[in-house]
């Protein structure tokens, strides 16, 4: 898994759930409602490898919600958004859905363009088994409200969180 820290915001975009409105999950951290909707032409320019095409072309246009992670420096960016990646997959968990997260990009996943810097996260790249998201709503098989009360309370403490980013080596 591939994270930077650059600037103090970023989006990690997910495949797999969709949100109809802002979901905190933790201190400047919010899951979001996104719609990708990316050219080839696009992804050519924002793509720096033949693999990041494949997955960008095969999943970018599938992203149905994005995590925005906001942080005071780029290192703490780099530790609250590795640790956020995980919360796309407990997500995914408690929904009983699939909900990747593959890309994490400079600006939303409105807001493409060809000076976005787009980061395809995983080194395996891994691929939804359903075309469609799961839409979280209240009458979901878990509450999406949950997420406003209780997600932050169940995460780890920021800075446990952050020696475990800087032992993994990710900043």
């Amino acid at each position: 898994m591939r994270i930077s820290g650059q600037g103090t915001e970023t989006f990690l975009f997910l495949n797999g759930i969709e949100v109809a409105r802002s979901v905190r999950l933790g201190e400047q951290v919010h899951l979001l409602p996104a719609h990708c909707s990316a050219d080839p032409d696009l992804i050519l320019k924002l793509a720096k490898t033949d693999i990041d095409v494949g997955v960008a072309i095969l999943s970018l246009n599938g992203v149905r919600s994005q995590i925005q992670v906001v942080a005071d420096s780029p290192k703490e960016l780099a530790a609250r958004a590795w640790n956020t990646v995980w919360d796309g997959l407990l997500l995914g968990a408690l929904f009983q859905c699939d909900a990747i997260c593959n890309f994490q990009c400079s600006t939303s996943a409105d807001r493409l363009s060809p000076s976005t810097r787009l980061t395809i996260a995983p080194r395996r790249f891994m691929s939804s088994r359903s075309a469609t998201a799961e839409r979280l709503t209240t009458r979901s098989s878990g509450p999406a409200w949950w997420g406003d009360t209780m997600w932050e309370s169940q995460r780890r403490p920021a800075a446990e969180l952050e020696w475990l980013a800087v032992h993994m080596g990710i900043c």
